[in-house]
C-alpha cells in the first residue's frame, strides 16, 4: 500500500511540474509587454506608455478596427516596431480626400487623432490577409500611407491587450 501512495506523488508532482512549465511557455510565447517610443499615436498613446500585449490575438480571434498593433518594422533603418491602429480590414475601400478618412463610402469620425490630416490623398483596396494601419498623430506617423497595407499574419507582432502605465488613461 506504500509504494502505491509513493507512484501516486510522483505521479502528481511529475504532472504537476508538466503542467507547471507548459503554463509557463504559453505565457512567455503569447503574452509581452511593450513600451512606446515616439510620438506618432499621440494623443491617444505617449512616449513611455507600456502596454500588455497578446501575440497570439491573430491566431485565434479577426481583427478589428480601432485595435493598437504592434508591427514589425525591421525594414525601416532605425526602428524595430512600430505601434498604430487598425483603420482598414481586408476588402475595405480606404479613400483620403480634403483631409478627412472615408472607409467603403462612409466618413469615419475619429476622435483619437491629435490633429486633422494634411494634404493627404489617397485611395486603396485593402488586400486579402492584410491590414492597412495609421497612427494617431497623423501628420508626424510613418504608416500604412508610406509602407502600404501590412500582411496581418507576417507582420503584426502583437495587439494591444491593455495599458499598464499610466493604467487610468484609454486609447481608443
Amino acid at each position: 500500500m506504500q509504494i502505491i501512495r509513493e507512484k501516486r506523488w510522483l505521479y502528481i508532482l511529475f504532472f504537476s511540474m508538466l503542467l507547471l512549465i507548459s503554463l509557463t511557455l504559453f505565457i512567455h510565447y503569447s503574452i509581452g509587454s511593450v513600451i512606446v517610443n515616439g510620438k506618432s499615436m499621440e494623443n491617444s498613446i505617449h512616449d513611455g506608455d507600456k502596454f500588455i500585449t497578446s501575440q497570439l490575438a491573430y491566431k485565434w480571434n479577426a481583427p478589428h478596427y480601432n485595435d493598437i498593433v504592434i508591427l514589425d518594422a525591421s525594414t525601416i533603418p532605425g526602428h524595430e516596431l512600430y505601434i498604430k491602429r487598425v483603420i482598414g480590414l481586408p476588402g475595405d475601400v480606404l479613400v483620403i480626400r480634403n483631409n478627412q478618412l472615408y472607409r467603403n463610402k462612409e466618413r469615419i469620425e475619429e476622435p483619437y487623432i491629435k490633429e486633422r490630416m494634411i494634404d493627404t490623398h489617397l485611395s486603396i483596396t485593402v488586400p486579402e490577409n492584410h491590414l492597412f494601419v495609421m497612427g494617431d498623430n497623423r501628420n508626424h506617423s510613418t504608416d500604412s500611407r508610406v509602407f502600404s497595407a501590412i500582411d496581418m499574419r507576417k507582420d503584426v507582432k502583437a495587439v494591444v491587450l491593455f495599458r499598464i502605465k499610466p493604467f487610468r488613461q484609454d486609447y481608443d
